[in-house]
């Protein structure tokens, strides 16, 4: 009878427990773990037609080749006390989105989740069922919507299946985009280690963030994804030092680029691209409170004034201004004033403003941000006449305490480059120059 009684009891817990374990509500939306997510930039490659009619298909469970305007792109799904988390990941760079929503769509009964990319405007909103992921990343400055679908488990990103490279294409590449028509040249830098591929390019106006991919015998695929950047660059190695590839850059905008090895390129000088006129300048718009901010107040007589010329919907202003918030909280000085001028898609004062706030907020910026104009270089150049012209977003400039520009920086090569360092020790070695 004891022993009896002692099995029932053991099989009781060995029950409860096990329901225990596996109804916990930890994990009821998403898996844990790694995913494995495409964007389907090609409407010719869109599965059947529809990625939102995709169920658990072969082509779904293993892509053994890759398939040109499909970019591919990995995030990790994780909870912090029970909050979920989704980290994206491009080579090195990780970037952790928090502001998710969870609910259930009332037309099909499905679970729904929304994963906001504060900081760009962009968001994606996509189905869940049985570890599948589909819907569509929107960006909706641009009227831009693009099919998604994700499926959990999936570590690789371009393909599981690889040949061994048949060369090694680490270093500097001369690029040339849609070199059809006048050219627009970069520089692409390489970091390869067996299949595995990551770099960027390099341009006067900026960088092109984190890629990765990977090197199938004398082909190559890389990718970023990060919510600002939707780039795809697909090629072909030609000989030993010649490239040949296509590039995606979301799904609006397809060209051919051909590259030659150059290792001793190097870009031309940021600070000499754009000159000023030396008379004092006058810069005054509105804050996010509608507020007028003008450098003639009295809070910024007798300063210098860092000015960042920007906008939200630029992944290489987003690099700049996580480095100029930090280059600002490490190195407090009453004799400087930092200032931020945003260009932006939309015209709708309300929608901007509440834009501004909350890039302010996600980014933890702690100096102004103004509302300047148009997101374009011909609108910025007339809102900023003293400079000869705006080339690229970024732009930096410094002003003196009377007011005058001593100081240019055209574009921002950001931490996926090997510029970044160099910059950041130019721009403290100028800084410190002024307020000695």
């Amino acid at each position: 009878m004891r022993i009896f009684l002692w099995l029932f009891f053991s099989f009781f817990l060995f029950v409860n427990v096990s329901g225990c374990i596996v109804t916990n509500p930890k994990y009821d939306k998403l898996m844990p773990g790694i995913w494995r997510g495409e964007l389907f930039l090609d409407k010719q490659n869109v599965p059947i037609g529809d990625v939102s009619k995709v169920t658990r298909t072969r082509d779904i469970d293993r892509s053994p080749s890759f398939t040109e305007g499909v970019l591919p792109f990995n995030f990790e799904v994780s909870y912090e006390h029970d909050s979920l988390v989704i980290t994206f990941r491009n080579g090195t760079q990780r970037i952790p989105v928090k502001n998710i929503s969870w609910g259930r769509n009332k037309r099909n009964a499905r679970d729904t989740i929304l994963i906001r990319f504060v900081e760009y405007d962009t968001y994606i909103r996509a189905e869940h069922d049985e570890g599948i992921l589909t819907g569509a990343f929107y960006m909706p400055r641009k009227n831009m919507k693009i099919p998604f679908r994700a499926i959990s488990g999936k570590s690789y990103r371009f393909s599981d299946i690889l040949d061994a490279p048949s060369v090694d294409i680490t270093g500097h590449w001369r690029s040339v985009f849609d070199p059809s028509t006048q050219p627009d040249t970069a520089i692409g830098e390489f970091h390869q280690k067996g299949n595995y591929l990551d770099g960027t390019f390099l341009s006067p106006t900026g960088d092109y963030g984190f890629l990765e991919g990977s090197v199938d015998h004398d082909r190559f695929y890389l990718s970023s994804f990060d919510g600002g950047h939707v780039y795809l660059f697909s090629g072909k190695v030609i000989g030993q030092d010649s490239l040949d590839g296509l590039f995606y850059s979301g799904n609006t905008y397809k060209t051919t680029w051909i590259a030659e090895k150059d290792n001793k390129i190097h870009l031309p000088d940021a600070t000499s691209l754009i000159h000023a006129n030396n008379q004092p300048v006058t810069i005054r718009f509105s804050d996010p409170d509608r507020k007028i901010v003008d450098i003639k107040d009295p809070s910024y007589a007798g300063k210098y004034k860092i000015v960042q010329v920007m906008g939200t919907w630029c992944p290489n202003c987003k690099d700049e201004t996580v480095f100029l918030t930090e280059y600002k909280r490490q190195n407090p000085n009453d004799k400087l004033q930092y200032l931020a001028l945003a260009f932006e898609a939309y015209t709708d004062s309300s929608r901007v403003f509440h834009l501004l706030k909350s890039y302010k907020a996600k980014m933890n910026m702690d100096y102004p941000v103004l509302w300047a104009g148009k997101a374009s270089g011909k609108d910025a150049s007339a809102k900023l006449p003293f400079l000869s012209k705006i080339m690229a977003f970024p732009t930096l400039f410094i002003l003196d305490k009377d007011n005058r520009v001593i100081y240019t920086h055209t574009g921002f090569s950001g931490p996926a480059t090997n510029q970044y360092d160099a910059f950041k020790n130019e721009f403290k070695q100028t800084v410190q120059e002024l307020i000695k």
